[in-house]
């Protein structure tokens, strides 16, 4: 029988998912997800673009490597129930992270995926590797179908039209 895994937040028991085809777990209280980091690499290209898996990898192991080498967080691994170790993921504006090097794993906060793919889409226009666009679609076009839409929630994977995810109230990114 398998274990189940408890979130290190609120000790909810974890639901798995594989939306955008990865496989993480997702606290249904507090809104936190687990992801091996292979695993957000690529839910970070899917809400972006290919051309960011590098800066996410570069950002994250630079991240990791200056985080403080004992543990700094309260928080559990829900694999292993070791103390996960907290990072900082890019500069301003700075994500705070729980890391497993056990498991090779990272916690995210609700709202921190949104901060990733935000550094990970800013640091990528700096370096040249993303080509911006527009944010917002243009009022007076009809919303645009499911398999056109340009956005995508990074909580519930869904696409739509809007700058906000019609279920999650969460600023979706350009897909």
């Amino acid at each position: 029988m398998i274990k189940p895994k408890h979130c290190p937040t609120c000790e909810l028991e974890l639901n798995p998912s594989d939306a955008l085809g990865e496989a993480h777990l997702t606290c249904a209280e507090c809104k936190g997800v687990f992801f091996c980091d292979e695993g957000l690499a690529g839910y970070v290209v899917a809400l972006t673009q290919a051309s960011v898996e590098p800066v996410f990898r570069q950002l994250l192991e630079t991240a990791l490597a200056a985080a403080p080498q004992e543990s700094t967080s309260i928080r559990a691994c829900p694999l292993c129930r070791t103390k996960l170790e907290r990072f900082g993921f890019g500069e301003q504006p700075l994500a705070i992270l729980d890391w497993c090097p056990k498991d090779e794993a990272i916690w995210l906060d609700e709202g921190d995926l949104s901060k990733v793919i935000r550094i990970c889409r800013s640091e990528a226009l700096v370096l040249g590797a993303l080509q911006d666009a527009d944010p917002e679609p243009e009022s007076t076009q009809e919303p645009p179908s499911e398999a056109e839409a340009p956005y995508a929630c990074p909580n519930c994977a869904r696409f739509f039209g809007g700058s906000k995810c019609p279920d999650c109230n969460v600023i979706g990114y350009l897909r």
